[in-house]
């Protein structure tokens, strides 16, 4: 009797071990990520599609195995970018952060799919574990090229014909492709033009063209290197007025590095900025003659008389026009002096005899 009741508890204590494994062993890996002795969290993400993501698929954060899909569920009454909603198992609980992101991705280039998850930059403001997270899928490089032909596959296919045509007429020798593949005549001269290039590279670098002597003539390659060595020396000329200039010294240095003249110019420039806001304001006999209407209005005033005086002047209206415009008057003036030139001559020339006379009858 006590040793049928150990064995029925023996057998009953192996059951019983062994459906807690298998229970432990289908946890594991089938449903998610399941633990004894560390804090699980569950997240939930709404997607517009699964694209086959399923229960049991891996959850990675910042790339780390970090749980296992629960659930994926499907509301067709929700809107159209959260009818998926993707119960994610955590073995730990993560810290979500704003600017965080959730994919669905490839886990390999054969199948399977993945929830990634970037749990945000540092330092952002946290976010709670029941908060509206929203995720996108990733279009796999295989989908992509898929879709990319599905929406041009009538280019694809009169880009396939075209090359089949292409390779036929060159297989047949029509065109041009066929004309340089097929052509007996073509492709000796292609021959012959080889061989010329290959006499030109020779002839070139043994020197012997004109071409090749300016190539290989040591007095040119020497001049070269001269003209290189200059330069670099017109380089380090200038890479130490530079440095100078940058350490004050010269000229140039000095105005761009002397705080004294950088004062003093700073000065200037107030000086002037005043004189000009003094001109602006109307302030001055500058900013007055720029800025009274009533000056500007006399000096408007006076050109337009001017320009009267001149028309009249012009028309030879007055005296100053009759005189600079009338051609008898101008005439009459001309005879006036050659008559006053001519009567100061006759008098100097008589000036010397009235002296004599004057002087005789003085006498007595």
């Amino acid at each position: 009797m006590s040793a049928r009741m150990n064995t029925g508890r023996q057998l009953i204590l192996g059951i019983f071990i062994v459906g807690a494994l298998s229970l432990l062993g289908y946890y594991t890996l089938f449903l998610k990520e399941f633990s004894l002795f560390s804090e699980q969290a569950q997240i939930n993400v709404t997607f517009n599609e699964a694209r086959g993501l399923r229960a049991g698929d891996s959850v990675l954060v910042a790339g780390v195995r970090w749980g296992r899909v629960a659930e994926v569920e499907y509301d067709s009454s929700a809107a159209l970018d959260s009818r998926i909603t993707v119960v994610a198992t955590l073995t730990n609980p993560v810290e979500f952060r704003e600017g965080g992101s959730f994919q669905i991705k490839d886990s390999t280039l054969l199948g399977g799919r993945v929830l990634s998850i970037d749990p945000g930059p540092p330092g952002a403001t946290p976010l709670p574990m029941d908060h509206p997270y929203q995720g996108a899928v990733v279009t796999s490089p295989l989908d992509a090229m898929g879709e990319f032909l599905a929406e041009n596959s009538v280019s694809f296919k009169n880009t396939l014909d075209g090359v089949s045509t292409l390779l036929l007429d060159a297989n047949e020798g029509t065109g041009v492709l066929g004309s340089l593949l097929k052509d007996e005549d073509l492709a000796a001269n292609l021959k012959k033009t080889a061989a010329h290039m290959e006499k030109i590279t020779d002839s070139l670098s043994e020197g012997k063209s004109t071409i090749g002597r300016l190539l290989m003539a040591s007095e040119l390659i020497e001049s070269i290197e001269r003209s290189a060595a200059d330069f670099e020396e017109i380089l380090a000329n200038a890479r130490k007025t530079t440095d100078g200039i940058e350490a004050g010294v010269g000229p140039v240095g000095t105005l761009l590095k002397d705080e004294a003249l950088a004062a003093d110019m700073r000065e200037i420039v107030a000086s002037i900025r005043e004189v000009t806001d003094g001109i602006e304001a109307g302030e001055g006999n500058l900013g007055k003659l720029l800025k009274d209407d009533a000056i500007y209005e006399n000096a408007r005033k006076i050109s337009e008389n001017l320009d009267l005086v001149v028309a009249k002047v012009k028309a030879g209206e007055g005296l100053v026009g009759q005189f600079l415009m009338s051609d008898d008057l101008f005439s009459e003036v001309h005879y006036a002096l050659g008559l006053i030139t001519r009567t100061l001559e006759e008098y100097r020339e008589a000036a010397p005899v009235s002296t004599m006379t004057s002087v005789l009858f003085s006498a007595f």
